[in-house]
């Protein structure tokens, strides 16, 4: 494949990942990606038959949210989903594409501030003046002596790569710079 195949390819199956987990449905990933409707159904499809398990937690989460009238991250930090039985179809339709996604975007959530208290800690052990300002989404933003940023590069994607034990690994990437957006 050439460079500009793989990044078609790479913006694909990022769309693809993302919208699966909102639920999305061939349609809804035709318009996202410019591909036919066949087309888009194919990739969900071929999707579902390489990834299983996804299909599985797609169909048997929203089941559990009616039984339950919850779903739990990972962590089992609870969130109801009262539409879940809802009469409305509209309503029901959203509260269960937010049972599918809680989980996901919950646990990730919960990963990240226990990262952040890890890294924390790792810098006060350390006796380091690095200290953390901001956090958006999955990132942490830190402020850090010039002196100190090789040092605590390192301690950083260790403390996060390393803040929980999955079946996949947490892969961080890391950066420096005098802003945020010139951190590379």
């Amino acid at each position: 494949q050439t460079d500009a195949e793989l990044k078609v390819a790479r913006r694909l199956a990022k769309i693809t990942n993302f919208a699966i987990a909102y639920a999305v449905e061939a349609y809804g990933l035709s318009q996202r990606v410019g591909i036919s409707r066949n087309e888009a159904k194919k990739v969900i499809d071929d999707y579902y038959e390489t990834y299983k398990g996804v299909k599985t937690f797609m169909e048997e989460t929203p089941k559990v949210a009616r039984e339950q009238g919850y779903v739990s991250s990972i962590f089992g930090r609870r969130r109801p989903i009262p539409a879940i039985n809802d009469k409305n179809h509209s309503a029901r339709s959203r509260a269960e594409r937010e049972a599918i996604n809680m989980p996901i975007q919950g646990t990730a959530s919960d990963i990240v501030k226990m990262a952040m208290l890890k890294v924390d800690s790792a810098l006060r052990r350390e006796n380091l003046k690095t200290r953390m300002i901001m956090q958006v989404h999955d990132e942490l933003l830190l402020e850090s002596p010039d002196d100190e940023v090789e040092k605590v590069m390192p301690i950083i994607k260790r403390e996060m790569e390393e803040v929980v034990k999955l079946d996949v690994p947490l892969i961080t990437e890391i950066g420096a710079g005098v802003n945020w957006m010139t951190a590379k």
